[in-house]
């Protein structure tokens, strides 16, 4: 079915090393500022280190018998829950440059997006939430989001 694909973004070279170049410094400046609990799309930190964190965590609980509860949650699609007018006031909270902010904004604010399928081509709709699959920038956007 056509409805289980997300979009993913083609974009070009010269796009691509200017999201790298745009993410190595939004990056470097918001690092100290992400709880450090924090696992998604940082770098160096991934799901094995978030379960480590977690173990250790839980184990002194478990062994001294005290009740230990966790909820687990899909976020296979949580990419496609990330509403534009949000993610700007977080940048800005965050302590992003204005020049930054409207820079993302143009990146993300009348973006049209349509299927191709089998040849056929869907009729265009304006993307009001979501960050681009298949981008760099992707990734820390939403990491913001949170």
């Amino acid at each position: 079915m056509v409805n289980n694909y997300r979009p993913i973004s083609v974009l070009s070279i010269f796009s691509q090393i200017f999201e790298i170049i745009i993410h190595e410094h939004i990056s470097h400046h918001s690092k100290s500022k992400f709880n450090p609990c924090h696992h998604g799309f940082i770098k160096s930190k991934f799901i094995s280190t978030h379960l480590v964190a977690y173990l250790d965590i839980i184990t002194p609980l478990v062994h001294s018998q005290h009740q230990v509860e966790a909820i687990c949650f899909d976020c296979s699609k949580v990419f496609n829950l990330v509403w534009h007018a949000l993610l700007l006031h977080k940048l800005d909270d965050f302590g992003i440059s204005p020049a930054y902010i409207a820079l993302f904004h143009i990146y993300l604010i009348n973006r049209l997006s349509h299927a191709h399928y089998r040849g056929t081509l869907s009729t265009p709709c304006e993307m009001l939430s979501s960050v681009r699959q298949g981008s760099v920038l992707g990734p820390l956007l939403f990491t913001f989001h949170k």
